[in-house]
């Protein structure tokens, strides 16, 4: 037996419902912890329907009869059903911040245009109320001027949560029931943009021309810097081609930024050799041997040159902007001295790197991104593998986060729990060893001795002996003999049963 505890939306104070709830089921997973609950009221009263809206949002947990607590989140949505009519009200109607994904013509594209984004419009009271919860309007064939009142009109809508009426095939009596969800949940309202990882100049404009490695320009630096420090600069893309016959190397080098100059090398690329580039631009990517990790809003320099004499006759061509897209840096020519190249111009370029996941996962989890009701970030599993971290916003926090949890590392994928002091811990799947738990022939989950398994968070991400053991065949169908992962554990009827996920 669960007995629901509520608070107030502030988490400072408990919420006593004039209606009675009880427990209709519960469940927990292993990526995210308590994941979603069912509450029935026991005695339906009259019905206040401005009370059971004043639950959402709020903070539940479900305690056992023996005082411990097996089940934490928060009131998500309700239904009323009298009759053979109903009402739901839910937290998936409710947008405190919008905005309008639309498409602005341009003149080089025959159809759709350029993708871009009006700026967010905010509720700031809803907000307060409810946490942010952010919608994007995708999609649409719309000036800028139309974007916004979309925007506007769509945010005027939703800023709290609406009742549905709905239908039912035959009458039932006064039934109330509560869907709660965990905490984890709420990562997926926030969209995650994230600029570390990568800094860009592709312009849509036609591009032109830098020599390197002449007499009159033997090589030359553009500038660069990052938002967001903490990656490392693995790669370089540039447009590059070859002139006449070059046959010795092509370099990139990273340095530090001195009095407005390249003074330390920090990174030098590996050599890219003039026979092996084309004689028209392509994109050519340059891989730096010792990648360096950059820090935010810090001036560096890309230094390019030969590894030869110079030469009027073979030598190397970058591709420039003359429309000077990027403000962030500066393109300068050495000529006994740096200077700015006439006309003035900058580098078509585009810079990566990587970041460590748990990195990642933390950023993704921080107050200010999807981790608004999380208290923190632990890490159980101190190996983590490197990747790209340049997210654009097109997905939620949630979606970027389950990504690198099913990446994994070379080990495997990695879990994710919730605690009810809502500290989000990561670690990795277990593999099988000595098992706590058996299936028995009931299907339901007991403790190795025989006792049922009481509802709680600590099955999930378990492994469970079958009461059955599999035969050796399992071994051919990618399973385990014998023994069953608890992806997730679901309470209904007094007992705890494996509720296994596809796939």
């Amino acid at each position: 037996m669960l007995e629901p505890v509520f608070y107030s939306r502030s988490f400072t104070a408990k919420v006593q419902p004039w209606h009675r709830f009880a427990v209709s089921s519960c469940t927990w997973s292993t990526i995210g912890g308590p994941k979603a609950a069912v509450l029935h009221a026991q005695r339906p009263a009259p019905i206040d329907l401005n009370e059971l809206v004043n639950l959402l949002r709020c903070p539940v947990e479900l305690w056992t009869s023996d005082g411990n607590k097996s089940w934490w989140g928060l009131v998500y949505g309700f239904h009323v059903r009298v009759g053979a009519t109903g009402v739901r009200y839910t937290l998936d109607d409710l947008s405190n911040r919008v905005r309008v994904n639309y498409y602005e013509p341009n003149p080089n594209k025959f159809t759709g245009g350029t993708s871009v984004y009006t700026a967010w419009a905010d509720d700031l009271i809803s907000q307060a109320a409810y946490g942010i919860k952010e919608l994007t309007v995708k999609n649409l064939d719309a000036d800028l001027a139309q974007a916004e009142r979309i925007r506007d009109s769509t945010l005027k809508a939703a800023t709290s949560p609406k009742g549905w009426p709905f239908l039912i095939p035959s009458p039932e009596p006064l039934t109330i029931e509560l869907e709660c969800k965990g905490w984890f949940d709420t990562l997926d309202w926030r969209y995650y943009d994230q600029p570390a990882g990568q800094v860009t100049n592709i312009p849509n404009v036609p591009a032109t021309s830098q020599d390197v490695g002449t007499t009159a320009q033997a090589w030359a630096v553009q500038s660069f810097q990052t938002p967001v420090g903490g990656w490392r600069l693995e790669n370089l893309w540039v447009g590059v081609k070859k002139v006449g016959l070059p046959t010795d190397a092509f370099r990139c080098g990273l340095y530090t930024n001195v009095a407005g100059n390249p003074t330390t090398l920090l990174s030098a690329s590996y050599d890219m050799y003039g026979e092996t580039l084309p004689v028209n631009f392509s994109w050519q990517k340059f891989t730096f041997s010792n990648p360096y990790t950059l820090a935010a809003n810090t001036p560096y320099w890309l230094l390019f040159n030969r590894s030869g004499s110079l030469d009027n006759t073979n030598f190397y061509r970058m591709q420039v902007d003359e429309s000077l897209n990027y403000p962030d840096g500066v393109l300068r020519v050495w000529q006994s001295g740096y200077f700015p190249r006439v006309p003035d111009a900058v580098l078509q370029f585009q810079a990566l790197g990587t970041m460590y996941s748990n990195v990642q996962i933390a950023l993704m989890a921080a107050p200010t991104a999807g981790g608004q009701f999380l208290s923190g970030i632990r890490f159980d599993n101190y190996t983590f593998p490197l990747s790209n971290p340049h997210r654009t916003g097109l997905q939620t926090c949630k979606a970027e986060l389950l990504h690198l949890l099913k990446a994994g590392n070379s080990a495997g994928e990695f879990l994710a729990d919730v605690t009810p002091e809502r500290m989000m811990v990561i670690d990795w799947k277990p593999t099988p060893g000595t098992v706590k738990y058996t299936i028995a022939g009931d299907g339901l989950i007991h403790i190795r001795g025989g006792a049922k398994a009481p509802p709680g968070p600590g099955i999930a991400g378990e492994w469970a002996a079958l009461e059955t053991l599999w035969t050796n065949t399992a071994k051919g169908w990618d399973m385990v003999p014998g023994r069953v992962f608890l992806d997730e554990v679901i309470y209904i009827d007094g007992a705890c049963h494996p509720a296994f996920k596809k796939g």
